[in-house]
């Protein structure tokens, strides 16, 4: 019976920890601000519906958020890039749950 409680109570904490909350979105790049530490971020023609209440919204990629790495973070600059040179547009991935709106995922479309 004692490892039954310790069982569910190990589940309970580990299941309590706060995970991302995925969202997608898909528009052309306005904008793109690089920042000193590495990170940056992307600012889209279309509007999210979700995430930060501003507009425009700000999509930050940011090593060590939302699974980012600082590679990541490096490939991930240079397919924004890319986009905006060329006018194609991004599908991103981020988390929803903060005003920050981590992306860990781009697509160029």
């Amino acid at each position: 019976m004692y490892v039954r409680l310790v069982i569910l109570a190990w589940l309970t904490i580990a299941s309590a920890n706060s995970y991302a909350a995925a969202a997608f979105v898909q528009s052309t790049v306005k904008s793109v601000y690089p920042q000193a530490d590495g990170s940056f971020v992307i600012i889209l023609t279309n509007d999210a519906s979700t995430c930060s209440a501003v507009s425009p919204k700000y999509f930050f990629v940011t090593p060590a958020q939302n699974g980012m790495t600082v590679d990541g973070a490096k490939a991930m600059l240079a397919a924004t890039l890319t986009a905006f040179a060329l006018g194609s547009s991004l599908a991103l991935s981020f988390d929803d749950a903060t005003i920050y709106c981590y992306v860990n995922r781009i697509s160029m479309q």
